[in-house]
């Protein structure tokens, strides 16, 4: 048999099989360049969605955080696609800084990096000194207070807040079974534990002997001067004496276990003369003293009543205790100035005055003859002034170099029974005390005493340290906790920035256990506020301008698209993603309220997870708890700063400025503040790449108010 090959249809298999995979082939190119758009279309698809979800969250989070109450919740279904949720607490935050004093500006940069230092800009005048607080935000991270050696009773009760929190607050006093308060409790603890840890701020009043003179810290204190108009006062049980130095005439109004009542202030015509109140009330077991004035003021409290026990660093009106104004109460006893500064200053007051020499004190007998309340006493140069009331007494002493409750240098008085306790006021201290060098430091003693047999200047190496003087067998005053108050000294008047070293151990590169711990131990703070001193006329330490720096968690969608590291995110209020090409984009800014007029108001949400919240994939369950709401702020501002820590404060900025594109004056002046006229509202920073925007009024003054709301949120599973 004869195969014939047909080579007609040889060729036509073999083209029919090369058309075949030229067919094939050129599909596979078409899908392989299609597929990034197809991965981009699901990228969108999964932004948009979880977007729209994140958004939501932020709305109902935001009615929560600004007008719920402690214990108010609000629930979110979260529906993802292929992506996962996770947490994120070291990479996010926010920070508010107002300017108290017209034409100065405050800026500040690395205060929410983890690390050892941090930025702060204040090109206008000397910057002098800076002061911050631990403001202890977020789950897990208790208030410590540590008790001095002379103390020998401790009052404590509950901070009172605008949203109180619910339920019993846990203070381990070392018992091994905590101590339970709730808001409006007075206990008495004797002995006094080492150091109290509580979930939440305390007011602790300590007592030697039968008692003494303390200031006290309003609850609503002024940032510029220090005065208040509401106080809330822990008493023991027994007599007590509260006077109260306002410069105008005030209505009164108090509440205590024993009643309540009103009146006026004394009044008087005689120039340099403020408005007094004084009142005894008696105790037959500890309460709580609710005091509130219409006008700002200060309040001093002798606990015990007694008429030889007394001594109260009195309030500088425009300094934290170094300042050239203070309001000495109308009680008998003795003035002391002091004089911190190379040059003698004259001190005046109503009929009468001295001079007091550099690095002096000088003591005269108080009131003044025929004065008739309060009298204003005016230096020409910054001083310290203390009311002292008989042989006993305790008082923290003034830093010279920081005019805080604590700093570097202190000028130390010699006296029989005088005593000075010194306490590390952050990482590490030394000084030399009469010949023998003392090292402080939290491996190993943070406190000392020291007697001296003559005057002694105390200028400590890496500091701060907090200095108190005892004296007698009786006194009283009012803790401040751990974190709260530490001080350094600048001394600097530069245009640009001033580099300097956190007085915490650095937390950068902690693993996120050890972050927690830091923040539990206090050892990095969680949340800071920023004071700044810096010369003003004769001032040299006036608080021109605060900071406010909030960590927050982030709670991240991270998904697939057309390149990897998608996500969409919500932190404080503002939805943002990186969706597409990794561009940073804010779907939603933190919200605020603007106006009527130059005013500015905002609460920011505080998100943070709770220890049995969930991370990953598939259909979640989120609820988010209200714990407690703090007000911040509520003052009188010349220039309101925002930023955001993190890959979106650029974006963050811009997107608050969408309505700038209508003004004619940015248009033709762009980044000219100072000649935008037409628009009220944020405008972006016009220095290159800022993450930072200011609240724009045309130079008039804002009135500003903040506020934290501190939320816990669960993420848990459900079924699909």
């Amino acid at each position: 048999m004869r195969v014939r090959r047909d080579e007609e249809a040889v060729s036509s298999t073999v083209a029919t099989v090369l058309l075949f995979g030229g067919v094939v082939s050129i599909i596979g190119v078409m899908m392989a360049s299609m597929m990034p758009v197809i991965e981009e279309m699901q990228g969108s698809i999964e932004r948009n969605d979880i977007g729209s979800q994140l958004l939501l969250l932020a709305q109902r989070t935001d009615a929560l955080a600004e007008a719920g109450m402690p214990g108010d919740t609000t629930d979110i279904d979260l529906r993802p696609l292929d992506g996962a949720f996770v947490w994120d607490e070291t990479a996010s935050g926010m920070w508010y800084a107002a300017s108290w004093t017209q034409g100065h500006t405050l800026r500040t940069d690395g205060l929410l990096d983890l690390d050892g230092e941090f930025l702060v800009r204040h090109p206008q005048s000397m910057t002098t000194s800076v002061c911050l607080d631990d403001l202890r935000l977020g789950p897990a991270r208790p208030y410590h207070y540590t008790t001095p050696a002379w103390a020998e009773q401790a009052i404590v009760t509950l901070k009172p807040g605008v949203a109180e929190t619910l339920g019993p607050v846990d203070v381990d006093i070392g018992t091994g079974a905590p101590l339970e308060l709730r808001a409006g409790d007075v206990v008495v603890l004797d002995p006094v534990p080492e150091v109290l840890h509580a979930d939440a701020a305390l007011t602790v009043l300590h007592v030697r002997g039968s008692g003494g003179a303390a200031f006290v810290e309003p609850l609503d204190a002024d940032p510029t001067d220090g005065t208040g108009r509401s106080w809330s006062v822990p008493l023991p049980s027994g007599s007590h004496q509260v006077l109260l130095s306002t410069l105008d005439l005030s209505m009164v109004e108090w509440r205590s276990p024993t009643g309540a009542g009103t009146s006026v202030t004394a009044s008087t015509d005689q120039m340099g003369v403020g408005h007094g109140h004084a009142m005894e009330m008696t105790f037959d077991k500890p309460g709580l003293l609710h005091f509130t004035s219409s006008a700002p003021g200060d309040l001093v409290v002798l606990v015990g009543n007694l008429s030889d026990a007394g001594r109260v660093q009195l309030n500088a009106h425009n300094g934290a205790f170094v300042g050239t104004s203070f309001l000495p109460p109308n009680a008998p006893g003795a003035l002391v100035l002091s004089n911190p500064s190379d040059s003698a200053v004259t001190v005046t007051w109503r009929g009468d005055g001295r001079t007091v020499p550099a690095g002096a004190s000088v003591e005269v007998a108080w009131p003044p003859n025929g004065v008739e309340g309060p009298a204003l006493v005016d230096a020409e140069g910054s001083i310290m002034a203390a009311w002292i009331a008989g042989a006993s007494g305790v008082r923290t002493l003034p830093a010279s170099d920081t005019g805080g409750s604590s700093g570097a240098l202190f000028h130390l008085m010699s006296a029989a029974d005088l005593e000075h306790e010194i306490q590390l006021n952050g990482v590490s201290a030394r000084f030399n005390a009469t010949g023998t060098e003392v090292v402080l430091d939290d491996d190993g003693t943070t406190s000392t005493e020291l007697a001296l047999s003559v005057n002694h200047t105390l200028d400590v190496v890496g500091g701060p340290v907090r200095v108190t003087e005892v004296i007698g067998e009786h006194g009283a005053a009012f803790a401040l906790h751990d974190g709260e108050d530490r001080c350094l000294h600048i001394g600097v008047e530069a245009s640009g920035w001033v580099r300097l070293d956190l007085p915490w151990h650095s937390a950068k590169g902690q693993d996120l256990p050890d972050l927690h711990r830091m923040w539990r131990d206090g050892d990095h703070p969680a949340g800071i506020e920023m004071r700044i001193g810096a010369v003003v006329g004769v001032a040299e330490h006036q608080p021109i301008g605060t900071v406010y720096a909030v960590h927050l968690s982030r709670l991240q969608y991270g998904f697939a698209s057309s390149i990897q590291g998608m996500e969409v995110a919500y932190s404080g209020g503002a939805v943002v993603t990186n969706h597409p090409e990794m561009v940073p984009l804010a779907l939603r800014t933190p919200t605020d309220r603007g106006g009527p007029g130059p005013r500015f108001a905002a609460t920011i949400p505080a998100m943070h997870p709770t220890t049995d919240s969930i991370t990953g994939a598939g259909p979640m369950d989120l609820e988010v708890s209200l714990q407690n709401r703090h007000a911040l702020a509520s003052a009188l501002a010349w220039e309101v700063r925002r930023g955001w820590t993190g890959p979106y404060g650029a974006a963050i900025a811009e997107a608050h400025a969408y309505a700038l594109e209508g003004s004619a004056d940015w248009t033709v002046y762009p980044g000219r503040l100072d000649l935008l006229t037409d628009y009220v509202g944020w405008v972006p920073d016009p220095a290159l790449g800022t993450q930072e925007a200011v609240w724009h009024t045309g130079g008039e003054p804002i009135q500003f108010s903040l506020q934290i709301a501190l939320l816990d949120v669960t993420l848990r599973e459900v079924e699909s």
